[in-house]
């Protein structure tokens, strides 16, 4: 039996369809002609409390930055805050350059 991917909903249907059969995790497998170790997998996540018991943590991506990334990030609004404030500067002596009244 080849390892594939599963979707969530195919998973669902996978440990509902064992559930419902008295859990009977060989007939189960070969009807979606997977291993009995996967259904039994399945199964045990469906029994979690909540559908995200059914994601596989391995699969998930990270959406947190590498410390790297982070470092990066964070030199990047250094520098970007440097520069805003170097043009906030050079706005207001533009202003006070041609609008002489605004300097009293």
């Amino acid at each position: 039996m080849e390892g594939r991917k599963f979707t969530l909903e195919e998973g669902l249907a996978i440990a509902s369809y064992c559930l419902k059969n008295n859990c009977d995790y060989k007939a189960t497998a070969q009807l979606f002609q997977i291993s009995e170790q996967k259904v039994q997998r399945w199964v045990h996540r469906f029994r979690g409390d909540d559908s995200d018991s059914l994601i596989d943590p391995r699969e998930t991506s990270s959406d947190q930055p590498s410390k790297v990334e982070k470092d990066q990030l964070l030199n990047d609004i250094r520098h970007l805050k440097q520069a805003n404030r170097r043009l906030r500067v050079e706005n207001a002596l533009l202003q006070l350059l041609q609008n002489p009244s605004l300097s009293s």
